[in-house]
Protein backbone atom coordinates (compact mmCIF):
# COMPACT_ATOMS: atom_id res chain seq x y z
CA UNK A 1 0.00 0.00 0.00
CA UNK A 2 1.65 3.36 -1.10
CA UNK A 3 1.56 6.56 1.24
CA UNK A 4 -1.27 8.27 -0.80
CA UNK A 5 -4.02 5.10 -0.35
CA UNK A 6 -2.44 5.20 3.70
CA UNK A 7 -4.02 8.60 3.60
CA UNK A 8 -7.13 8.58 1.89
CA UNK A 9 -8.44 5.12 4.70
CA UNK A 10 -6.47 7.57 7.77
CA UNK A 11 -9.22 10.95 6.75
CA UNK A 12 -12.00 8.08 6.23
CA UNK A 13 -10.86 6.63 9.70
CA UNK A 14 -10.94 9.61 11.41
CA UNK A 15 -14.56 10.68 9.66
CA UNK A 16 -15.90 7.83 11.18
CA UNK A 17 -16.57 8.59 14.79
CA UNK A 18 -16.37 6.75 17.67
CA UNK A 19 -20.08 6.20 19.77
CA UNK A 20 -18.09 7.45 22.98
CA UNK A 21 -16.77 11.09 20.68
CA UNK A 22 -20.47 10.70 18.97
CA UNK A 23 -22.21 10.90 22.56
CA UNK A 24 -20.17 13.87 23.60
CA UNK A 25 -20.72 15.44 20.32
CA UNK A 26 -24.43 15.44 21.13
CA UNK A 27 -23.97 16.01 24.54
CA UNK A 28 -22.36 19.24 24.50
CA UNK A 29 -24.32 20.83 21.45
CA UNK A 30 -27.66 20.38 24.04
CA UNK A 31 -26.18 20.96 27.11
CA UNK A 32 -23.46 23.17 26.50
CA UNK A 33 -24.41 26.04 28.73
CA UNK A 34 -26.07 23.86 31.68
CA UNK A 35 -22.48 22.44 31.73
CA UNK A 36 -21.14 25.98 31.97
CA UNK A 37 -23.24 27.24 34.31
CA UNK A 38 -22.76 24.24 36.83
CA UNK A 39 -19.14 23.96 36.11
CA UNK A 40 -19.10 27.91 36.98
CA UNK A 41 -21.03 27.38 40.25
CA UNK A 42 -18.74 24.33 41.37
CA UNK A 43 -15.18 26.51 40.71
CA UNK A 44 -17.18 29.65 42.84
CA UNK A 45 -18.22 27.33 45.51
CA UNK A 46 -14.79 25.94 46.22
CA UNK A 47 -13.82 29.21 46.32
CA UNK A 48 -16.12 30.31 49.00
CA UNK A 49 -15.22 27.19 51.27
CA UNK A 50 -11.35 27.80 51.15
CA UNK A 51 -11.73 31.05 52.28
CA UNK A 52 -14.09 29.93 54.60
CA UNK A 53 -10.80 26.99 55.96
CA UNK A 54 -8.55 29.62 55.85
CA UNK A 55 -10.07 32.39 58.38
CA UNK A 56 -9.56 32.23 62.07
CA UNK A 57 -12.08 30.74 64.14
CA UNK A 58 -13.15 33.89 66.13
CA UNK A 59 -14.55 33.34 69.60
CA UNK A 60 -15.69 37.02 69.57
CA UNK A 61 -16.65 39.58 66.71
CA UNK A 62 -17.04 43.20 67.79
CA UNK A 63 -17.06 46.64 66.13
CA UNK A 64 -17.01 50.16 66.83
CA UNK A 65 -17.74 53.30 64.94
CA UNK A 66 -17.84 56.16 65.39
CA UNK A 67 -15.60 59.38 65.06
CA UNK A 68 -12.77 58.35 67.74
CA UNK A 69 -10.05 57.28 64.79
CA UNK A 70 -8.02 53.69 66.27
CA UNK A 71 -5.08 53.75 64.51
CA UNK A 72 -3.46 50.78 63.18
CA UNK A 73 0.26 52.72 62.93
CA UNK A 74 3.14 51.73 65.18
CA UNK A 75 4.84 54.86 66.84
CA UNK A 76 8.19 54.18 68.32
CA UNK A 77 7.72 49.98 68.45
CA UNK A 78 4.83 50.58 70.91
CA UNK A 79 1.69 48.75 69.70
CA UNK A 80 -0.54 50.37 67.95
CA UNK A 81 -4.04 51.32 69.25
CA UNK A 82 -5.83 49.09 67.67
CA UNK A 83 -3.36 46.08 68.80
CA UNK A 84 -3.83 47.35 72.52
CA UNK A 85 -7.99 47.69 71.71
CA UNK A 86 -7.56 43.96 70.87
CA UNK A 87 -5.75 43.13 73.89
CA UNK A 88 -8.72 45.01 75.96
CA UNK A 89 -10.93 43.16 74.35
CA UNK A 90 -9.41 39.88 75.05
CA UNK A 91 -9.75 40.33 78.33
CA UNK A 92 -13.54 40.27 78.25
CA UNK A 93 -13.98 37.97 75.19
CA UNK A 94 -15.23 34.08 75.80
CA UNK A 95 -13.37 31.43 74.99
CA UNK A 96 -15.99 29.75 72.69
CA UNK A 97 -14.05 26.98 71.54
CA UNK A 98 -11.71 26.18 74.74
CA UNK A 99 -8.68 26.31 72.91
CA UNK A 100 -7.12 28.35 76.21
CA UNK A 101 -6.90 31.33 73.40
CA UNK A 102 -9.03 33.87 72.99
CA UNK A 103 -9.38 35.26 69.63
CA UNK A 104 -10.87 38.35 68.66
CA UNK A 105 -12.58 39.90 64.98
CA UNK A 106 -12.28 43.81 65.95
CA UNK A 107 -13.38 45.64 62.74
CA UNK A 108 -12.84 49.82 63.56
CA UNK A 109 -14.60 51.69 61.11
CA UNK A 110 -14.47 55.45 61.42
CA UNK A 111 -17.58 57.39 60.36
CA UNK A 112 -18.16 61.26 61.46
CA UNK A 113 -20.30 63.94 60.02
CA UNK A 114 -19.14 67.32 59.24
CA UNK A 115 -19.79 68.39 63.04
CA UNK A 116 -17.36 66.28 64.25
CA UNK A 117 -14.89 66.21 61.63
CA UNK A 118 -15.10 69.98 62.91
CA UNK A 119 -14.72 69.24 66.39
CA UNK A 120 -11.55 67.04 65.68
CA UNK A 121 -9.96 69.74 63.45
CA UNK A 122 -10.80 72.63 66.34
CA UNK A 123 -8.69 69.79 68.37
CA UNK A 124 -5.75 70.13 66.20
CA UNK A 125 -5.99 66.62 64.57
CA UNK A 126 -5.76 66.47 60.58
CA UNK A 127 -8.79 65.40 58.43
CA UNK A 128 -6.98 65.40 55.25
CA UNK A 129 -8.22 62.30 52.94
CA UNK A 130 -11.23 61.46 55.74
CA UNK A 131 -14.34 62.15 53.18
CA UNK A 132 -13.24 58.74 51.11
CA UNK A 133 -12.38 56.77 54.32
CA UNK A 134 -15.98 58.00 56.17
CA UNK A 135 -17.69 57.12 53.17
CA UNK A 136 -15.94 53.39 52.79
CA UNK A 137 -16.55 52.93 56.41
CA UNK A 138 -20.27 53.92 56.32
CA UNK A 139 -21.28 51.40 53.69
CA UNK A 140 -19.20 48.90 55.37
CA UNK A 141 -20.78 49.59 58.59
CA UNK A 142 -24.48 49.52 56.67
CA UNK A 143 -23.72 46.09 56.05
CA UNK A 144 -22.39 44.76 59.11
CA UNK A 145 -24.68 46.11 61.12
CA UNK A 146 -27.55 44.13 59.01
CA UNK A 147 -26.06 40.96 58.39
CA UNK A 148 -22.69 41.17 59.29
CA UNK A 149 -20.99 38.64 62.22
CA UNK A 150 -20.37 41.58 64.59
CA UNK A 151 -23.17 41.83 67.69
CA UNK A 152 -21.36 43.58 70.17
CA UNK A 153 -21.12 47.15 69.30
CA UNK A 154 -19.40 50.29 70.12
CA UNK A 155 -21.36 52.91 68.88
CA UNK A 156 -20.81 56.89 68.58
CA UNK A 157 -23.90 57.84 70.82
CA UNK A 158 -25.38 59.55 67.33
CA UNK A 159 -25.19 56.51 65.15
CA UNK A 160 -26.82 54.49 68.46
CA UNK A 161 -29.79 56.96 68.04
CA UNK A 162 -29.95 57.16 64.65
CA UNK A 163 -30.15 53.67 63.87
CA UNK A 164 -32.09 53.15 66.90
CA UNK A 165 -35.01 55.62 65.86
CA UNK A 166 -34.99 53.91 62.96
CA UNK A 167 -35.07 50.49 64.07
CA UNK A 168 -35.57 49.61 67.60
CA UNK A 169 -35.59 46.54 69.06
CA UNK A 170 -36.02 44.89 65.64
CA UNK A 171 -32.03 45.53 65.55
CA UNK A 172 -31.07 45.78 69.35
CA UNK A 173 -31.89 43.46 71.90
CA UNK A 174 -33.13 45.24 75.50
CA UNK A 175 -30.16 45.30 77.92
CA UNK A 176 -32.21 46.43 80.79
CA UNK A 177 -32.27 42.33 82.07
CA UNK A 178 -28.36 42.92 82.29
CA UNK A 179 -27.46 45.53 84.14
CA UNK A 180 -30.07 48.14 86.47
CA UNK A 181 -30.27 51.98 85.83
CA UNK A 182 -28.28 52.03 89.63
CA UNK A 183 -25.63 50.52 88.10
CA UNK A 184 -25.23 52.22 84.28
CA UNK A 185 -27.03 54.45 82.12
CA UNK A 186 -29.18 53.44 79.31
CA UNK A 187 -29.19 55.38 76.41
CA UNK A 188 -32.33 55.94 73.96
CA UNK A 189 -35.69 54.34 74.76
CA UNK A 190 -36.31 50.75 75.64
CA UNK A 191 -32.80 50.71 77.41
CA UNK A 192 -31.06 49.10 74.09
CA UNK A 193 -27.76 50.84 74.66
CA UNK A 194 -25.74 51.52 77.98
CA UNK A 195 -23.15 54.91 78.27
CA UNK A 196 -19.43 53.17 78.08
CA UNK A 197 -18.42 55.86 80.62
CA UNK A 198 -20.94 54.42 83.47
CA UNK A 199 -19.33 50.95 83.28
CA UNK A 200 -16.40 51.77 85.17
CA UNK A 201 -14.21 48.54 85.85
CA UNK A 202 -14.00 47.73 81.58
CA UNK A 203 -14.00 52.21 80.65
CA UNK A 204 -11.33 52.16 82.67
CA UNK A 205 -9.05 50.00 80.57
CA UNK A 206 -6.08 51.45 78.85
CA UNK A 207 -7.16 51.75 75.26
CA UNK A 208 -10.69 51.58 76.17
CA UNK A 209 -10.09 54.62 78.08
CA UNK A 210 -8.68 56.38 74.71
CA UNK A 211 -12.50 56.65 73.78
CA UNK A 212 -14.63 59.11 74.52
CA UNK A 213 -16.39 57.09 76.53
CA UNK A 214 -18.94 59.54 77.03
CA UNK A 215 -19.87 59.51 73.68
CA UNK A 216 -19.70 55.83 72.78
CA UNK A 217 -22.94 53.61 73.15
CA UNK A 218 -22.23 49.75 74.40
CA UNK A 219 -25.15 47.42 72.44
CA UNK A 220 -25.89 44.01 71.59
CA UNK A 221 -27.48 43.39 67.90
CA UNK A 222 -30.53 41.29 67.48
CA UNK A 223 -29.93 38.30 65.05
CA UNK A 224 -31.97 39.68 62.24
CA UNK A 225 -34.18 38.01 59.66
CA UNK A 226 -31.54 38.58 56.63
CA UNK A 227 -28.30 37.13 59.30
CA UNK A 228 -31.30 33.95 60.53
CA UNK A 229 -31.58 33.12 56.31
CA UNK A 230 -28.28 33.24 55.38
CA UNK A 231 -26.56 30.79 58.31
CA UNK A 232 -29.03 30.42 61.78
CA UNK A 233 -26.79 28.62 63.57
CA UNK A 234 -23.67 30.85 63.03
CA UNK A 235 -25.54 34.12 63.61
CA UNK A 236 -27.08 32.80 66.71
CA UNK A 237 -23.55 31.78 67.66
CA UNK A 238 -21.95 34.65 67.43
CA UNK A 239 -24.63 36.50 69.39
CA UNK A 240 -24.38 34.66 72.29
CA UNK A 241 -20.54 35.13 72.45
CA UNK A 242 -21.21 38.89 72.18
CA UNK A 243 -23.81 38.03 75.18
CA UNK A 244 -21.01 36.35 76.93
CA UNK A 245 -18.72 39.07 76.50
CA UNK A 246 -21.42 41.94 77.41
CA UNK A 247 -21.91 40.13 80.86
CA UNK A 248 -18.19 40.22 81.12
CA UNK A 249 -17.92 43.59 80.57
CA UNK A 250 -20.31 44.68 83.27
CA UNK A 251 -18.86 42.35 85.64
CA UNK A 252 -15.19 43.53 84.99
CA UNK A 253 -12.86 44.44 87.21
CA UNK A 254 -9.71 46.66 86.29
CA UNK A 255 -6.91 45.77 89.10
CA UNK A 256 -4.35 47.25 86.89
Amino acid sequence: MDSREEKIKGDVALKVKSPALKWLDNFWYHYKWHTIVILFVIIVGVMLILQMCSKPDYDLHVLYAGDDRISSSREGGDLSEYEKMLSDLKRISPDVDESGERVVDFLNLFVANDEELAALEAKGESTEGADSLIREDAETLEFSIVSGDYYLLFLSERLFLEYAEEFGDTMFAPLSGYASSDEVEFVGEGSLGIRLSTIEGFASLGAVSSLDTADTVVCLRRVTEVSAFWNKSRNESNFKAAEAALKNILSYENNN
